[in-house]
């Protein structure tokens, strides 16, 4: 099997499975030899921030000298950037030796009628992947949810890590943020150390503390009494927290917090016995780069790519752009019609002087004409294009090297766009 076919199988599958539950999954492990039980997690849940705390936790192990695994969703230019090994992806050999492992289970499982989709066969292959290769501890980012993800077959974590909690796949996972925060809880372990962003909503820290109390386990939230924030622009920002001084390469507010939370996760980690040396932090928190998470690919125009996709991403990237004060002259906006796009809009359309929809390359992506007419109300100049590219042209010629531009409302969208901005 080429490393082609072998992306085109797993893209064959479904995105979802009939029913939800980790009944799958412990079938297709167990017929694979349970590789997820040969390695220690840091699992990492939440609506936003959870690939920026499992990449800085990941970079900072690795650099402390422990063999990391990473595995992270969705991937921004190359599908195998989910599946990481001390910062290299997974060889295309590798990955197609180890699916050849999968298939006959995954469509004997299938002729049963309980075929796994996508993730499923995705989460497999990582453990299989990490186990093989020996990882010391792997950081574990879930995908949807956590109570019934496939991340959640593991039977312990050194840490749970649960990120902000705001509204989205509200189809799948409820209509409130409690509801949601339920699901987010659910992976939480018995007698295990949890970590969670410092500024919850008070509905879910209540759900979170009370699935804490059910298990045993202790709950640690970074104190932002003690955060002193020295300075901050489109390269990170300069902060102090605990008697140290740090400078984190993510860009906004909501990146200090998030890696408030991972400082706290490798200060549980030092207490279990891991060594992880001041330098090791300072770098792996300086030297995290993020593709589409306020991402600086020019700075004379400043041109910002951003996947934030949700309200409380939107309300994020909007905080940014105000304390930076890089309001977009462009903007080029392309959003799914699955998400709440309504509502996220509002918070970022007033910000920019003129704004470009766009589609998405995806079945749920929503139409220009309808996204111009939602954005309408809050930026006076808005046109709907059938093509990106000729969206992005129009927006790069009508750039001066003080403006700035945006593009952002999708990660489908920052890694299609990202490409073609580099290659300009």
């Amino acid at each position: 099997m080429t490393y082609e076919e072998a992306e085109k199988y797993v893209h064959s599958l479904s995105r979802f499975s009939s029913y939800p539950g980790l009944d799958r999954m412990r079938c297709l492990l167990g017929k694979l030899g349970n590789p997820q039980k040969k390695l220690k997690y840091i699992h990492v849940a939440g609506t936003n921030g959870k690939g920026s705390v499992t990449t800085l936790c990941a970079n900072i192990l690795q650099r402390a000298g422990y063999r990391t695994g990473l595995y992270i969703s969705p991937y921004v230019t190359e599908f195998r950037e989910r599946f990481q090994i001390n910062g290299q992806m997974i060889g295309q050999k590798d990955f197609a030796r180890l699916l050849e492992k999968i298939i006959p289970y995954a469509e004997e499982m299938k002729m049963q009628g309980d075929g796994i989709n996508e993730f499923e066969c995705n989460t497999a292959l990582a453990f299989l992947y990490f186990a093989e290769q020996k990882c010391d501890v792997v950081c574990l980012e879930v995908g949807l949810g956590g109570r019934c993800d496939s991340t959640n077959i593991i039977d312990t974590a050194l840490v749970s890590v649960i990120t902000a909690i705001s509204l989205d796949h509200t189809k799948v996972l409820g209509d409130t943020v409690a509801q949601i925060a339920h699901e987010k809880a659910g992976i939480i372990k018995a007698t295990t150390s949890v970590v969670t962003y410092p500024k919850q909503d008070d509905d879910v820290l209540a759900v979170i503390l009370e699935e804490c109390a059910k298990k045993n386990s202790s709950l640690i939230m970074p104190n932002i009494g003690g955060l002193h924030i020295t300075n901050a622009d489109i390269f990170g920002s300069d902060f102090c927290y605990g008697n140290q001084c740090y400078h984190i390469g993510l860009v906004g507010k909501h990146q200090v917090y998030n890696c408030l939370m991972v400082l706290e996760v490798m200060q549980i980690l030092t207490q279990m016995g891991y060594v992880i040396p001041r330098e090791a932090m300072l770098d792996g928190i300086s030297q995290t780069k993020f593709p589409a998470r306020f991402e600086v690919i020019s700075s004379k125009p400043l041109i910002v790519i951003d996947g934030a996709h949700n309200y409380s991403g939107m309300k994020a990237l909007a905080q940014t752009i105000k304390e930076l004060r890089c309001f977009p002259k462009v903007a080029v906006i392309g959003m799914l019609a699955d998400k709440d796009y309504t509502e996220a809009v509002k918070l970022i359309s007033p910000l920019c002087k003129q704004i470009c929809t766009v589609p998405i390359d995806n079945p749920r992506s929503l139409s220009p004409q309808q996204l111009k007419n939602t954005i309408q109300p809050y930026c006076q100049e808005v046109t709907a294009y059938s093509s990106r590219e000729e969206a992005l042209q129009m927006a790069l010629e009508k750039l001066e090297e003080e403006d700035t531009m945006l593009i952002c409302g999708s990660l489908y969208l920052a890694g299609e766009m990202r490409l073609a901005v580099l290659q300009k």
